[in-house]
């Protein structure tokens, strides 16, 4: 079953042209003591969102398939990397089974905090 939408995020979507742009999210966690996040986006430019700060970085993502019963399927992320903004948590930490949150939001609904997607999965490699 589809998930809704936000307001916001159906009238830029019905709209013929919007200047606001869809924004991707990426979110891992890092296996430190406590806990830490690794929070970057496909954005050009840092953004806001729900209290934390994703930096920009070159992060591609093959599509997802939803099935009948609303479940994604595995999702590819490529992370080229060839600033080497994230080679640190690469080297230091093993990421293989971290959670990875995958939001998409509309940049209309940054002050919300709504999504038109917000799944969690697992790092494989």
């Amino acid at each position: 079953m589809p998930r809704p939408l936000t307001p916001a995020a159906i009238a830029a979507k019905n709209a013929e042209s919007s200047g606001d742009p869809w924004i991707l999210l990426y979110e891992i966690e890092v296996p430190t003591s406590p806990a830490s996040r690794l929070r970057v986006t496909a954005n050009s430019t840092p953004v806001s969102w729900n209290g934390n700060t994703y930096s920009p970085a070159t992060v591609a993502h093959e599509s997802v398939d939803e099935d009948a019963e609303g479940t994604y399927g595995e999702m590819v992320v490529a992370v080229p990397n060839v600033r080497r903004d994230l080679a640190s948590y690469l080297e230091l930490y093993d990421l293989s089974g971290q959670p990875a949150r995958f939001v998409l939001v509309h940049a209309k609904d940054l002050e919300s905090g709504g999504s038109a997607m917000d799944e969690t999965y697992r790092v494989i490699s």
